[in-house]
């Protein structure tokens, strides 16, 4: 049985949160909370911010990235200073191709480990000019701007 299953069963028997005890858990923030699957948009020459938050942890956790969900946790360790922000920022390198790569976040804490996917598309064809841009192409970088201010905001509001 799974966690937020014992969630459910646990709300429904009227026990509440604090009959169940949760494991640590990393949260990858979607593009669309609807749907995790969909990517993040992202293009050619501008950083990306991958966002995740943190629950129930212990103390003493770590996090790490990897980018492009290769099995190379490229950030290294991070300890966690606060579970409302393990967030990093990556350039992806030059997409010919509209690309899509399913980056990963793992989240340490002793022996316990959890992980999430965060994935995230490089449009290959949007220019660094917005000025140079189609109108689909301004779409993209609005969407990228907007998920950007919305993190933006995450991080006043903690």
């Amino acid at each position: 049985m799974t966690n937020a299953t014992t969630r459910r069963i646990s709300l429904a028997l009227g026990l509440g949160m604090a009959a169940v005890a949760s494991a640590q858990e990393v949260v990858p923030v979607p593009w669309n909370a609807l749907d995790p699957a969909i990517p993040h948009p992202a293009y050619n020459g501008h950083p990306t911010t991958f966002k995740a938050i943190a629950r129930n942890l212990p103390g003493g956790c770590t996090y790490a990235w990897d980018y492009e969900g290769d099995g190379a946790y490229d950030t290294g360790e991070i300890a966690v200073s606060d579970a409302y922000n393990l967030a990093q920022i990556y350039t992806y390198p030059f997409q010919a191709v509209t690309t899509t790569f399913t980056a990963q976040i793992r989240l340490t804490c002793g022996a316990t480990v959890d992980a999430g996917a965060y994935p995230v598309r490089v449009f290959a064809g949007v220019p660094s000019d917005p000025s140079a841009a189609t109108s689909r192409q301004l779409q993209v970088m609005r969407g990228v701007a907007a998920d950007d201010a919305l993190w933006w905001m995450h991080l006043q509001m903690t």
